[in-house]
């Protein structure tokens, strides 16, 4: 895959130093939403499945909801249910934000709808002092005005953390790295400036490697 970055950051004028700019998923890498959303859905569907299950990201394809349509209407009953703000936060989520606030700037790049934005906010607020207004949603899956890899051109994104493989690729082209977080759904081979990462340690040891 060809890289096309050549993005440095943006230039910090109180310093006179240039920012690291990071864009960074939300569900699967700053809070865990499937397993919460997974428990949700049993008693309605009449199963348990399981997170580990999952070999891609369509729920519908394991049955949860018949087709695509059903399942976005038991993600929206799960928002409405009020139980998307008390959504359990990644393993040294807090602390890698809190490192990279630091650093430069950080968004929060989501492929959530914006009618969930109130949950969004509210989840942001109460786990990630700091990031707060700093949500961007994306049209990669519902719709929208611009895509993710959009989104890290013009926020100027040097590092972007995902965990769907084909945002991922598309976002590889326009970020120095991307850190791919290891999960069921994105078991296909990665390579060049796609970094398979077990974690947010596995990443903060990786970049002070660099």
């Amino acid at each position: 895959m060809e890289n096309e970055f050549e993005n440095t950051g943006r230039e910090d004028t109180t310093r006179g130093k240039m920012k690291i700019v990071r864009g960074i998923d939300l569900d699967e890498v700053l809070v865990n939403f499937v397993p919460h959303f997974l428990d949700y859905v049993q008693p309605i569907i009449g199963k348990m499945v399981y997170t580990d299950e999952l070999k891609s990201y369509n729920f519908w394809e394991h049955g949860v909801g018949k087709d695509r349509e059903e399942a976005v209407n038991l993600v929206d009953g799960f928002f409405e249910s009020g139980l998307a703000r008390a959504l359990s936060v990644t393993d040294g989520a807090q602390e890698a934000v809190r490192d990279f606030l630091e650093e430069g700037e950080v968004f929060v790049v989501t492929a959530r709808p914006w009618r969930y934005s109130r949950e969004t906010n509210y989840l942001i607020k109460k786990n990630f002092p700091g990031l707060e207004g700093r949500i961007i949603y994306s049209s990669d899956f519902h719709g929208g005005e611009k895509t993710k890899s959009e989104i890290c051109t013009e926020i100027g994104a040097i590092y972007f953390y995902e965990d769907n493989i084909r945002y991922a690729k598309e976002c590889a082209r326009n970020v120095k790295n991307v850190y791919l977080f290891d999960r069921p759904w994105n078991q296909e081979a990665v390579n060049g400036n796609i970094i398979r990462v077990k974690g947010w340690r596995d990443i903060l040891r990786r970049e002070n490697e660099s």
